[in-house]
């Protein structure tokens, strides 16, 4: 008697292993007969009802219903939350004065979220420095002309004039680069890339000096 697989002895066979899928994959197994479908049935129908998808979180509820605004940040953005520097300062100083044990971690970590750490001043100036990122993209700027930017504005909460007037003027440069680029073949390097050159040259591109230098 040749041999069979034991799905075809035993129907159940094949439905026990659609089973045994989707508690592996439920997103993308069915459960009865183990083809791909996404998502899940009953998760997707109560996905798509229109009371689950205007229900806000019990945060949103809270502020809306003091009469504020609740505007979350965007996603990969962590330069416009001041509390990521806090937080990164946190983690600097628990991994400088930690000797790798538990127990002075524990201490470090104690005294990393106290004031002799970050003190209220330095955290005001986080927050200055994330109010300045949030008007640099505010007024269109984004990538190494914002970083610089933000960086020409210390100590304000906002970028200045001057440093605006600035980057206009290195905005207008490379758009009269990249036209004479595309016009000509064979062209040289824009002339922003040399100014961009000369300010990582200079250290006003380097990241981080914002955080000690305010």
């Amino acid at each position: 008697m040749p041999r069979t697989r034991r799905s075809a002895r035993r129907p159940w066979a094949r439905w026990a292993s659609a089973r045994r899928k989707a508690r592996i994959w439920p997103r993308t197994w069915s459960w009865w007969a183990g083809l791909r479908v996404a998502p899940c049935c009953c998760e997707y129908l109560l996905s798509e009802q229109s009371d689950f998808k205007q229900q806000q979180n019990a945060i949103q509820e809270l502020i809306l219903s003091r009469g504020h605004l609740c505007i979350f940040l965007p996603k990969y953005h962590p330069e416009l939350n001041f509390i990521e520097r806090y937080w990164s300062r946190v983690k600097w100083h628990a991994r400088r004065y930690s000797d790798g044990s538990v127990a002075t971690l524990k201490k470090t970590i104690d005294v990393a979220l106290g004031e002799e750490a970050c003190d209220l001043a330095l955290i005001r100036r986080y927050a200055r420095t994330a109010w300045r990122w949030v008007d640099a993209y505010h007024k269109g700027l984004d990538g190494a002309l914002a970083s610089w930017a933000v960086r020409k504005s210390k100590c304000r909460r906002f970028v200045t004039e001057a440093v605006g007037a600035e980057v206009n003027r290195l905005k207008e440069m490379k758009e009269a680069a990249e036209r004479a680029r595309t016009g000509a073949p064979k062209e040289d390097p824009p002339l922003v890339l040399e100014v961009l050159a000369d300010l990582a040259a200079g250290g006003a591109l380097l990241p981080g000096g914002e955080d000690e230098a305010d």
